[in-house]
């Protein structure tokens, strides 16, 4: 089996059942456009479905399997930099539909903030400089990731290897596998 970007699994947080990955359901304005967001952090994509439900969630995780010899077109965005920013900048503020790339990865904006959408314009119309924009949209964790695989051509390199379903407001912690009970008038944040 080939990795990518080193990852042999990804996970996938959601509040809803399925059997199959429909890129039909991807929404627009999202870091890297619309399509099938991953994490190689089990905790992290447990959190992103927490967040969307009001009751159980489930976190898949897949197996990757991309061939060293593939025509698949890959975006790499491991830093935060002027690429990443310009980037991430016009897939928040258009609903592209650019299909240049078949799977983009790595750096996520750090989207707790609700000032998002003012920083980027702020730094599209040039108010603000690329490291004065990426130092606040940055994600304060180094090692959150996320990965967009954004065409049915790439979809078909990740495997379903298992689905895990939580039934109650459960949050999953960094460390380790531990499963902390969290009250739902807790925030989350406290964590």
């Amino acid at each position: 089996m080939a990795s990518l970007n080193g990852k042999d699994k990804l996970y996938h947080g959601t509040s809803e059942f399925f059997d199959e990955i429909d890129l039909r359901c991807a929404k627009p304005f999202k870091d890297f456009g619309r399509g099938f967001y991953l994490t190689s952090l089990y905790f992290q994509a447990a959190r992103w479905a927490y967040k969307r439900s009001s009751s159980k969630y489930y976190v898949y995780e897949f197996e990757i399997n991309v061939p060293a010899e593939n025509t698949l077109s890959i975006l790499d965005l491991t830093s935060y930099n002027q690429k990443w920013l310009d980037y991430v900048s016009l897939n928040r503020t258009t609903d592209t539909a650019d299909v240049d790339f078949d799977i983009v990865f790595d750096k996520m904006a750090d989207n707790r903030a609700k000032n998002i959408a003012p920083i980027i314009y702020a730094y599209q119309a040039s108010k603000i400089s690329t490291q004065e924009a990426i130092d606040k949209l940055k994600w304060p964790r180094e090692d959150a990731d996320q990965y967009c695989f954004k065409t049915q051509q790439a979809i078909q390199y990740l495997k379903l290897a298992k689905c895990i379903q939580f039934p109650e407001r459960i949050i999953v912690t960094p460390a380790a596998s531990h499963l902390a009970f969290v009250p739902d008038t807790q925030k989350e944040d406290s964590l």
